[in-house]
């Protein structure tokens, strides 16, 4: 049976905390964060205890070649290539999220498993990454019925190669990358707090590509 380390349990809660800190405690910030922030970076500096100024700058991956050129595992310990997923006649969507089994993340992803149906009516492919090893993958997988693979990204290599900034200054970030049929990131969406904002500029995007084939 998987069991939780001391440590995933301190990690998971101060992820969740931090999450529902910035939700409650500050409406200013959550207004400003919840915005569309694509095709951005959002760097945020602390100010004092629930006060933060933030600056965008213009993602660098933004109408690039998406990195392919890296291999990781699947939730069920197979060795899979990035570009495997990318280009291909097809979109694509990566999401990288902090942790499995966090509000924010259980929420974000069982959203992108609602909507489904979207992207595979519309041909494309659906990835999540983040940190997590393989069997905790596995257990959120099975957990919450997704039909699209999650990858173990340990060494955050794959969030190196996507230039995925972290929140607050030590929390793994929450990005959405999307990517035409050829390949080039075309738009992306970077927000902490708005988990279902990821889902939906995803959506949009995907019933564009359609529309413009």
């Amino acid at each position: 049976m998987f069991r939780k380390s001391f440590c995933d349990v301190i990690i998971i809660n101060l992820i969740n905390s931090c999450e529902k800190r910035l939700l409650i405690h500050d409406k200013t910030l959550i207004y400003k964060y919840k915005r569309n922030f694509s095709n951005t970076n959002i760097t945020l500096q602390k100010k004092s205890l629930f006060t933060y100024s933030y600056k965008m700058t213009k993602h660098s991956l933004m109408d690039q070649p998406a990195p392919s050129n890296l291999v990781l595992q699947n939730q069920e310990g197979e060795s899979v290539e990035l570009k495997s997923f990318i280009g291909n006649g097809k979109p694509s969507v990566i999401f990288f999220y902090p942790k499995d089994e966090t509000y924010g993340c259980t929420k974000e992803v069982c959203s992108f498993r609602d909507s489904y149906s979207v992207f595979s009516d519309a041909g494309a492919t659906v990835v999540g990454i983040s940190s997590d090893p393989v069997d905790k993958h596995k257990r959120f997988y099975d957990t919450q019925h997704l039909q699209f693979p999650l990858l173990s990204d340990p060494n955050s290599e794959a969030r190196k190669l996507y230039d995925v900034p972290k929140t607050l200054g030590f929390l793994p970030g929450r990005a959405t990358f999307l990517i035409d049929k050829d390949g080039i990131v075309r738009d992306v969406f970077n927000s902490m707090m708005d988990f279902e904002g990821h889902v939906k500029k995803s959506v949009e995007f995907v019933k564009n590509q359609v529309v413009s084939t």
